[in-house]
């Protein structure tokens, strides 16, 4: 635990002219890579970590290039569904 602690000391030390910290950076790339590219995680690191470092100022802009929510369409699978449970009611 101490070598865990004194990295995260070391990672929130490393900042940039903006103030804005390197444990910060990471924390916020790997929470967008687990929660929408568990699949490809790798392929996207540095992607992501790109756009996330150049999004203020209004220079990128996060939704223009990466998946920021879940949309699930429940409507389309329920529909497809939907024959199956006629034909089993129908029973």
């Amino acid at each position: 635990m101490k070598q865990y602690d004194n990295l995260k000391t070391l990672l929130k030390g490393a900042k940039t002219a903006s103030g804005a910290d390197l444990y910060q950076h990471l924390s916020e790339t790997f929470k967008r890579l687990i929660l929408h590219y568990p699949d490809d995680a790798l392929e996207k690191l540095e992607e992501v970590s790109y756009l996330l470092k150049h999004q203020g100022g209004g220079k990128v802009k996060l939704e223009d290039f990466l998946q920021l929510e879940e949309i699930r369409n429940y409507g389309k699978v329920s529909e497809g569904l939907q024959g199956y449970i006629d034909k089993m009611t129908a029973s």
